[in-house]
């Protein structure tokens, strides 16, 4: 029993799979804050730019939670929550929100682009306006139950980790904010590369600030984080000496800063821009989950782990990277589709 509680290091329980859910589900929430953002700050208001918010998220919040279930519970097991819903659990809330989530936003989407003023001719297309309803009524119906499953969805995924009282990284206070600011940054970017590729507008004077904005207040949550407690501090600072990771996502966060601060109007560094919004996105992520679970909760060893390429690795976070991709041009295409009908009206 001494040997066990003292000497043996514990296999970790979460793995890559969840570091992907994390990421797409907290980019989908986030693209969601630029469309609300879009539509109560920017003025004169633009429903397109709005829509193409919405789109970007739609695509990561189609994948989540397929990442969820690989890692959580696997896909055969998922009807097992409504047959024996359990109350108490998180994970129970989580089916439960989840589809609340993803038919709100697909209903903002719907009613918003049925408010765009030419209708395409195709008859498939046509199929989204069936029907003589109050778009806009419906629309904000949508948008308000988008914004509430959002912030369940966001609730759930962060009381996933909250819960677990053991690891003092995992239960404190500021994982909503480091879950916000560190995805932030690469929806901003990432909605202005597709209203860019849209509309041909460059607003690169109003999305710096926000980036930049984000970047200090991702690392201003760490400090807070930091000193929170003690304990929060131990494991901070084991971490950092013990698992290259740390430093690796500290040196992202400071290139995204400078390309941020000193990114030229040329598409090249606003690319690289995005791509190192990205990893950090990524590798705060990896960080929290992945990398804490390396720090012993009652052994006095650091718990093994070592990054593979299998299924449980680096083939199903590339797995489901290609889905979104697959997923981000269908999304694509077809809007491109209502788009030209739109110029050509």
């Amino acid at each position: 029993m001494i040997r066990e509680v003292l000497v043996e290091p514990q296999a970790i329980a979460w793995l890559p799979w969840a570091v992907s859910y994390f990421f797409y589900i907290g980019l989908a929430l986030c693209a969601i804050i630029v469309a609300l953002c879009i539509r109560f700050f920017v003025k004169p208001y633009q429903s397109k730019s709005e829509l193409i918010a919405l789109l970007v998220a739609l695509s990561f919040a189609i994948v989540a939670p397929i990442a969820l279930t690989a890692d959580l519970h696997q896909p055969g097991r998922v009807w097992h929550f409504y047959v024996y819903l359990a109350n108490w659990s998180w994970m129970a809330w989580g089916s439960i929100f989840l589809p609340i989530f993803m038919l709100s936003l697909v209903g903002y989407i719907l009613f918003l682009l049925r408010q765009l003023p030419q209708r395409p001719t195709q008859k498939w297309l046509a199929l989204l306006y069936v029907g003589n309803l109050n778009n806009t009524l419906w629309c904000w119906i949508f948008r308000i139950l988008t914004i509430i499953s959002s912030i369940l969805i966001l609730l759930y995924t962060s009381m996933e980790v909250y819960n677990v009282v053991a690891r003092p990284l995992w239960h404190q206070p500021w994982l909503i904010p480091l879950i916000i600011f560190s995805a932030l940054p690469s929806a901003i970017l990432l909605t202005h590369f597709a209203i860019s590729m849209i509309n041909g507008t460059n607003n690169k004077v109003l999305m710096k600030p926000l980036v930049i904005a984000c970047l200090l207040l991702l690392a201003a949550t760490v400090g807070a984080i930091y000193y929170h407690s003690s304990e929060t501090a131990l494991d901070l600072s084991i971490l950092c000496q013990a698992r290259p990771a740390v430093a690796f996502t500290a040196v992202i966060w400071g290139l995204t800063l400078l390309l941020a601060l000193f990114s030229a109007q040329a598409k090249t560094m606003q690319c690289l821009l995005l791509i190192a919004s990205l990893i950090l996105t990524a590798m705060v992520r990896w960080v929290l989950l992945l990398e804490v679970q390396t720090v012993a909760k009652y052994n006095a060893l650091m718990n093994p782990y070592q990054f593979n390429w299998g299924v449980d690795g680096g083939l199903g976070m590339l797995s489901v990277a290609g889905l979104w991709v697959t997923v981000s041009v269908i999304l694509w295409q077809l809007f491109g589709l209502i788009n030209k009908e739109q110029r050509n009206g």
